[in-house]
């Protein structure tokens, strides 16, 4: 995968969030190796370890790993014949014990996981090797006396001569001839035999070893030579107790080693379920989903969540792309959500073909994809004298070279940070090279150019992201097959621009672009009408009766901020916008006249799945309002009908869910 791709969409915040949920520092080591595969069978097998994991995790809870120890160089050290320290030993009885725990807790009151069964299987808990080793070693730096008859016989020995020692060292310090002579009446150790303290100008009176002196000199410590002997004796029993240890030492070690095959793959299976539980833990954080993963090139998210937001805040998306069309433009204002969506797809793409589920509907489907390019975020730089237009053309020159089929590219405010014109027709250019490569593309921009460009190109589909004028907020709710607005007049006359400078901004504006706007925003408002029949205002209950009484007289669709009508088969939209100032009165009449400014023959909008939706209920709906005199609620989903195609003659039916005429 392309390395700035990774970083742009914040991948590794990802791996960070999935290294916190595993137990050992050796899965975090590889998690954190972790990239995303190409390999369909690859990409197969890691989700379905993630759901098994998450099976696990909602039937018993978490799998027992705890912190592992990575003990290959100790096994590879015990096979050689050398003998492990008490510490190795140690880490190695606890991964056996935490195998053994493994086993039993997969063993029972689960349903079948192939996965886990296989992994269960294959793993040697060894009860008796880690009983002996747990007998033997207390802590990392003893050795208990029931390792072996021989170490407690020893150290029984080892207690009773230095009893003998101290009897006769207190002897000589209560003797009253000694008093004058020692320093202080205290039995102490120097280099591990007994001594007492004697003051130097005495030296001479106490026969026997000196092996120290205080700082200032006063002071020296003398082994008394009376017990010399049994110093020396005590030594050897010291030894003899190191050599005894050694053996043991020696020992088990050579018990592990006769194991090593199978404790080297133990290690592997733990780090493994390490690593598949922890993926299984981040799922459940998420509240994720394992995605139905395709091959051919189809990109369907629902109720899709950006990961690194908060979940309870973040709005989810639907969106899709590579049916009918492999690359989708977004537009919308600023701050509405566009550049998120882009990191939404990205990120859930990557997290997907890493093994992980999304937080996304688990019919979600997702494509696999060779290589992701996203070109994202201001990248202007002083040091390298690049302005914000040429270090997105710099990233856009190396995606164009290189992307292909099975490759997403991800593109924020396309042709942004240059002269409008030069910059939108630049953008279109470079859509089309990359649908020619047969890459499918994701682009935002705020180009009038690009969004009819959509709308008149086979392959290519607009999308918005809602914006609420009245609140000046975005809902982040995105639409597919609806051109955005960048809403800069709402925005501005909301916060207080003196309308005159807006009314001269709209003179300012070409025509054809206020039109155009004019058509996005009727369009806007009739994609995003959501409400009750029952609770419909007095306004929409005046349209529904004036509208139901004129049927048979031109037939006319009334649009909220617009008209479609049916006359000789083809629709236009009205995009006057005074559908507050008269629309009802004059569907009463039956005198609709369309606009004479602004005609936009439907047809050149490239009407797909969801426009014809809006025309899904049928005539004798509307015979129904006349006929019972009042008002039903009828079904919120209903069957579309055939693709409507550019140019076709067409029998208007109705208009959106929820609202029929």
């Amino acid at each position: 995968m392309n390395k700035k791709a990774l970083a742009v969409l914040e991948y590794d915040k990802i791996i960070n969030m999935l290294r916190d949920c595993a137990g050992s520092e050796m899965a975090k080591a590889r998690i954190a190796m972790f990239r995303p595969s190409s390999d369909p069978y690859k990409i197969k097998e890691r989700l379905a370890e993630t759901t098994e994991a998450v099976a696990v995790i909602t039937a018993k809870g978490a799998l027992p790993v705890g912190q592992l120890y990575d003990i290959e160089n100790a096994l590879h050290f015990a096979r050689k014949g050398g003998s492990l320290t008490m510490k190795q030993l140690l880490q190695v009885l606890y991964n056996m014990k935490v195998t053994g725990e493994i086993v039993s807790f997969l063993r029972s009151d689960l349903p079948e996981l192939p996965i886990l069964d296989g992994m269960r299987e294959v793993l040697v808990p060894f009860p008796r090797p880690a009983d002996r080793i747990d007998r033997c070693i207390l802590s990392e730096d003893e050795m208990a006396d029931s390792a072996s008859p021989e170490l407690k016989d020893i150290r029984r020995s080892i207690v009773r001569q230095n009893e003998a020692i101290r009897n006769r060292l207190n002897q000589i310090l209560n003797n009253r001839d000694n008093q004058t002579y020692l320093q202080d009446s205290l039995v102490t150790m120097r280099g591990g035999r007994y001594v007492v303290p004697l003051k130097a100008e005495h030296r001479a009176k106490m026969p026997g070893i000196v092996h120290d002196q205080s700082a200032s000199g006063a002071t020296i410590f003398v082994e008394p030579q009376v017990i010399v002997d049994l110093n020396n004796e005590l030594r050897e029993l010291e030894l003899a107790e190191r050599a005894e240890i050694d053996r043991i030492l020696a020992e088990l070690s050579s018990n592990v080693a006769e194991h090593f095959h199978e404790l080297m793959n133990n290690q592997k299976l733990l780090i493994a379920l390490d690593v598949m539980f922890a993926k299984g833990k981040l799922s459940c954080q998420m509240q994720a989903e394992a995605p139905q993963m395709n091959t051919d090139g189809v990109l369907d998210l629902k109720q899709a969540k950006h990961p690194l937001l908060d979940r309870k805040k973040a709005v989810p998306i639907n969106v899709a792309v590579g049916r009918d069309y492999r690359t989708l433009v977004i537009t919308g204002p600023n701050t509405g959500g566009k550049t998120v969506t882009l990191k939404t797809i990205g990120l859930l793409a990557l997290m997907a073909q890493s093994g992980l589920h999304i937080p996304a509907a688990s019919t979600s489907l997702m494509p696999i994809f060779r290589n992701i390019f996203a070109d994202i975020g201001d990248e202007q730089s002083i040091e390298q004298s690049l302005s914000t237009f040429s270090s997105h053309m710099r990233n856009t020159v190396e995606l164009v070279e290189k992307a292909r089929k099975d490759t997403l590219v991800l593109l924020d405010e396309l042709g942004a940070g240059t002269d409008p014109t030069e910059g939108a027709a630049l953008a279109i250019a470079i859509l089309e090279r990359l649908s020619s490569q047969g890459a499918m593309t994701v682009a935002t921009t705020h180009y009038n150019e690009l969004k009819k460009y959509a709308l008149s190109t086979p392959g290519v589909e607009n999308a918005s992201m809602e914006f609420n004028v009245e609140t000046l907020s975005p809902t982040y709710r995105l639409f597919i097959g609806v051109p955005g607005k960048s809403n800069a007049f709402e925005i501005s006359r909301k916060l207080g621009l003196p309308e005159g400078i807006i009314d001269r901004a709209g003179q300012l504006l070409e025509r054809g672009d206020i039109a155009f706007e004019d058509v996005l925003s009727a369009i806007e408002k009739g994609y995003s009408i959501r409400h009750d029949a029952f609770g419909m205002t007095d306004y929409y209950k005046t349209w529904e009766k004036g509208f139901a009484s004129s049927w048979n007289f031109k037939r006319p669709v009334l649009m909220e901020g617009g008209w479609i009508t049916a006359a000789h088969h083809r629709y236009w939209i009205d995009s006057s916008g005074k559908y507050r100032e008269g629309h009802s009165e004059d569907v009463r009449r039956g005198e609709y006249e369309a606009s004479k400014e602004a005609h936009v023959n439907m047809m050149d909008l490239r009407i797909n799945d969801e426009v014809a939706s809006w025309f899904s209920l049928a005539f004798d709906l509307v015979k129904g309002f006349v006929a019972e005199g009042g008002y039903r609620l009828y079904p919120s989903e209903v069957s579309v009908p055939e693709r409507v195609r550019r140019g076709a003659d067409v029998r208007v039916r109705s208009v959106w869910n929820n609202i029929g005429w």
